[in-house]
């Protein structure tokens, strides 16, 4: 069960990535490539774990 877990979270946050690169950042134009580490910690997270970070 914690693997499956595991495995479900890095799958997601892999997804997340590649969505906002794809949509975000090359569709759209509404964030540039390097922003999407912290956008995807805030989006995976909260807002708190993001600013907690330095981010």
């Amino acid at each position: 069960m914690i693997r499956a877990g595991l495995a479900g979270g890095v799958v997601g946050g892999a997804c997340i990535w590649v969505y906002e690169a794809l949509v975000w950042a090359r569709l759209q134009h509404l964030l540039p490539f390097s922003a999407i580490p912290a956008n995807a910690t805030g989006l995976m997270f909260a807002k708190a774990v993001q600013q907690g970070l330095g981010i």
